[in-house]
């Protein structure tokens, strides 16, 4: 039988906003001119003649040299707001090895000496690990698919936190646990190919919708880990069509980083699908004020590009989803997704934020990602392991 689905728990919902209370209150002006006469006019000025190369991995360890004038001695660079340690080559140049950085962007380079300084807007740029290597070819995936790359299921185990549950759909809870799985006839392409690669950003993501044959493989299928059990009837799901659901749980009911095997009649898959963990600490915090309510959307999210951090950190990947809505009328505008190494630290360039209009209403998603494979010993196909935790806070835009 063929069904229509949506098979991510994340976006099965519809994106509308029922109440919004944007703050505003304290914004910063920014920086004020400073005036100058003739008089204080430098004799020499700083000024950047050539950043080469002009781009490079986001793992960083790239050598930079900045040629220029005036490079009088202390000389301090800085890419974005990272400052960098500089290696002076002679007057007119210095080099710069580059930091790492989360997902790729295009940073501001800039020079300060004593003679003054300047800044070459988007002078560097990062690439994602993706899309460059030294051969400038596209690198082989170091982990593919073990076995074939059919594959014949997912089970996505889903933990959500949510600060502002009836800013979306009305949830009539601040919590959203659940497992679902969906079994279908082998294909090629991934549940999680949706996703923009690790170090890149996009706008408007999101699962399409799928049209698969899907596979009653039996009235129940189970979860085991040690001795607990999770059990999955089959059903109608909504948003995902005819399939596996727990329903909904408590937040203890998934038990972080273990492995759980899969059960049932006709399910000869090996392996086991790995969930991660939750979060012990976020910033900026205020994305997680529940009360007083008249707090929800004070919390500033720069547009000039902001910064997450979390911990602990780990071996999955970390995404943060971004959804934004019209300042004066709480419509939705659009989104940005950003996915990077769990590390402990992604910033969201200022080339997707500043899209949006300030003052806008957002939705800020911080999500844990692991990912694990069931392989079936008889034709080599693969059912997908896709388990997330996550917290959704809320802010505004703030020039």
């Amino acid at each position: 039988m063929g069904e229509t689905m949506n098979v991510n728990g994340r976006h099965a919902r519809a994106i509308c906003l029922c109440a919004v209370a944007c703050v505003l209150s304290g914004c910063v002006t920014g920086l004020q001119p400073i005036a100058s006469t003739d008089s204080d006019e430098p004799t020499s000025i700083v000024r950047i003649v050539s950043v080469e190369p002009g781009q490079g991995p986001i793992t960083g360890g790239t050598e930079v040299i900045i040629r220029g004038e005036n490079f009088d001695w202390p000389v301090a660079v800085q890419l974005g707001s990272v400052p960098v340690e500089v290696t002076p080559i002679d007057a007119t140049s210095v080099r710069i090895i580059t930091p790492p950085v989360s997902v790729e962007q295009a940073v501001d380079v800039e020079v300060q000496s004593a003679s003054g300084q300047d800044v070459r807007p988007s002078g560097f740029a990062y690439l994602g690990t993706s899309v460059v290597d030294d051969t400038g070819r596209a690198p082989v995936d170091p982990d593919p698919p073990s076995g074939s790359t059919l594959i014949t299921g997912v089970i996505e185990v889903s933990h959500l936190q949510m600060t502002c549950p009836s800013c979306l759909d009305g949830r009539p809870s601040d919590l959203d646990v659940q497992v679902n799985a969906i079994f279908h006839n082998p294909e090629s392409t991934s549940w999680s190919a949706w996703m923009p690669p690790s170090g890149l950003c996009a706008f408007d993501v999101a699962p399409p919708v799928r049209s698969l044959t899907t596979r009653n493989v039996g009235s129940m299928i189970t979860l085991t880990s040690g001795t607990e059990q999770i059990n999955l009837p089959y059903g109608n799901i909504k948003g995902f069509g005819a399939g596996y659901s727990s329903g909904a749980l408590n937040s203890e009911a998934i038990i972080r980083n273990a492995a759980y095997d899969l059960g049932g009649s006709s399910l000869p898959y090996t392996g086991s699908l790995l969930t991660g963990r939750g979060f012990d600490a976020i910033t900026p915090a205020g994305l997680l004020i529940t009360f007083p309510q008249s707090d929800l959307f004070s919390q500033a999210i720069f547009m000039s590009g902001q910064t997450f951090t979390w911990a602990p950190t780990g071996p999955d990947d970390f995404v943060v989803d971004i959804y934004v809505f019209a300042p004066s009328t709480g419509d939705y505008v659009g989104s940005v997704t950003c996915r990077g190494p769990d590390n402990g630290s992604l910033t969201v360039p200022a080339t997707y934020l500043g899209s949006f209009p300030a003052g806008s209403s957002v939705l800020v998603q911080l999500s844990r990602y692991r990912f694990s494979e069931l392989v079936s010993p008889d034709d080599g196909s693969v059912i997908e392991g896709i388990s997330w935790f996550g917290v959704e806070g809320t802010g505004y835009l703030q020039p």
